[in-house]
């Protein structure tokens, strides 16, 4: 799935910036969550020929919750990594 920022990126007649932030509920650490946006990141690096400064990653944890934590669609909705692309 991650194959659409790739996409992205061949859309453009230049480099895009990408920022990827990562939410994890239970998720004991910030380096931990920056760990599985790092994957996401080496996957983008990877397909495309980006420069590593073309690409920013944060990990949240749980501290920006969507929807309560209450549900299992809840929960499901909290756990995400957001994509913002920045084509300036």
């Amino acid at each position: 799935r991650w194959k659409a920022l790739a996409e992205i990126y061949t859309m453009h007649s230049f480099a895009p910036f990408f920022d990827l932030n990562c939410f994890v509920k239970n998720c004991w650490s910030f380096t931990k969550c920056r760990k599985i946006c790092q994957s996401v990141a080496d996957f983008l690096l990877n397909s495309t020929n980006l420069e590593g400064g073309n690409v920013q990653i944060a990990g949240f944890a749980d501290t920006r919750p969507l929807d309560s934590n209450d549900t299992p669609t809840g929960r499901a909705r909290n756990r995400r990594i957001e994509v913002i692309v920045d084509d300036n």
